[in-house]
């Protein structure tokens, strides 16, 4: 899969680019694109959803949060932020707004929790060991 910044410090201007990312979406090995492009005009992202459409492929397009007031084809736009930290010391959240979507508009963004409890307790530290260790883990004393 190419990756893009490395793409772009080779000096591939942004059509090169775009034509990387149509191919790759073109690819029968390729499953999905994540793209990173700040200057980009809606006619190339629609190629692109056309492509994805078109080979059954996902298509993650990043954008800044000043590209909000341009169009675009997607079927879903969301705006990621990092929510505080609650009053109760608990891990920030991720807030996640949806801006576009098929159906009735969302009245407040989902907040998604840092980590979650289920995955707080398979993070967490576990017990020492405390059982008899094999013959070969005990340290060898020679006389």
């Amino acid at each position: 899969m190419p990756f893009g910044p490395g793409l772009a410090a080779q000096g591939l201007s942004v059509q090169q680019l775009l034509w990387v990312q149509a191919q790759a979406l073109r690819c029968a090995g390729v499953g999905a694109v994540l793209l990173w492009l700040v200057p980009v005009r809606s006619e190339h992202l629609r190629r692109l959803h056309l492509a994805a459409q078109a080979h059954a492929k996902l298509l993650w397009v990043m954008r800044p949060v000043a590209a909000l007031d341009e169009s675009s084809p997607a079927v879903l736009r969301l705006v990621l932020s990092e929510e505080a930290a609650g009053a109760a010391g608990a891990e920030g959240a991720l807030a996640v707004q949806v801006q576009k979507r098929r159906g009735p508009p969302l009245a407040q963004a989902l907040s998604l929790p840092a980590r979650p409890a289920a995955l707080a307790a398979l993070l967490a530290v576990g017990q020492p060991f405390s059982g008899q260790l094999h013959a070969l883990d005990r340290l060898l004393t020679a006389a």
